[in-house]
């Protein structure tokens, strides 16, 4: 959904079923323009660019993260997901 200051938002839904991908996962995160959040619940939300954030959450489903930031960006950050072979979905 793009709006009037150019930003987009888009929700997937990332496993992240080892340290190893959480590690990337962060690191990757930690690394871009983009806002990366996980929604925990209707009211609450921690950045994905906390390694000790995301392993104080319950990692065995999938998690749903609310990116926010340019197209290009986004593209950019789901591009790197695929090569360190994150596992996610379009929500």
């Amino acid at each position: 959904m793009e709006n009037a200051n150019n930003t987009d938002s888009r929700i997937i839904f990332i496993t992240l079923n080892s340290v190893r991908a959480v590690t990337r996962f962060v690191n990757i995160n930690q690394k871009t323009n983009c806002e990366t959040l996980i929604n925990i619940d209707k009211n609450n939300v921690i950045s994905a660019k906390s390694i000790m954030s995301i392993f104080s959450i319950n990692l065995l489903k999938p998690l749903k993260e609310t990116i926010t930031g340019n197209n290009s960006d986004i593209s950019k950050l789901l591009d790197q997901y695929d090569d360190a072979q994150l596992s996610f979905d379009i929500g």
